[in-house]
């Protein structure tokens, strides 16, 4: 089973305080925490919604549409309900790929996100683009008995079109239900170069 330190004191100051969804805030301990609403209507809405676009630079969403998307280099990550999108491929003009660090490891130790350096960065053929399944595809679990989704604790490094490399970790989800993620809580790094030692931010993402 993976497992992995999940920040849940973290989750309850920032859904404690109430940050305007897509603000960043400085906490306290110096970390940015932001906010993003990225329900789309609900699980179960009939009209169609754009996903949520999100910049690492900026720590902030991304007020464009799914069509503006598609040619936007604004953007590196997008959320929608259980989907999440990388800026590449299929999603996007640029070049945010995906490498997932666990597909060949069965046991991950608890603080792998942490330690992750330039030594564990792969070779640029490594990484996934979005195609038509995304390149962060397994960001979750899903138990056919229960019908409930679960943060599989898979982290992922990245890269980005301008050559940079960052890591990124779903680390816990609250409240899922049988057709969405509830809340969720990520960590990011965008190292320099190849260098994954850089400041960690993180965001509480409503998917729900």
């Amino acid at each position: 089973m993976l497992r992995l330190k999940v920040a849940t004191m973290l989750v309850a100051v920032v859904l404690a305080t109430n940050p305007l969804f897509g603000q960043s805030v400085v906490l306290g301990n110096g970390n940015t925490e932001t906010v993003i609403d990225a329900t789309a209507g609900g699980a179960f809405s009939t009209e169609p919604h754009d996903y949520t676009y999100f910049s690492f630079t900026t720590g902030s969403t991304v007020e464009i549409t799914d069509t503006e998307a598609t040619e936007s280099t604004e953007w590196h990550i997008a959320f929608k309900r259980t989907e999440i999108k990388l800026n590449s491929g299929v999603s996007g003009p640029s070049e945010v790929k995906g490498f997932n660090i666990t597909s060949d490891t069965e046991i991950v130790p608890e603080d792998l996100f942490s330690t992750l350096s330039s030594l564990d960065v792969p070779s640029t053929d490594s990484f996934v683009k979005d195609e038509a399944a995304y390149a962060m595809k397994g960001w979750y679990s899903y138990d056919p008995v229960t019908h409930i989704i679960s943060a599989s604790k898979t982290p992922y490094i990245i890269t980005t079109s301008d050559g940079s490399y960052g890591k990124i970790i779903i680390d816990n989800l609250q409240e899922p239900g049988r057709s969405n993620a509830g809340v969720v809580s990520l960590r990011w790094v965008m190292g320099n170069g190849t260098d994954l030692n850089g400041e960690e931010k993180t965001a509480t993402i409503d998917l729900s």
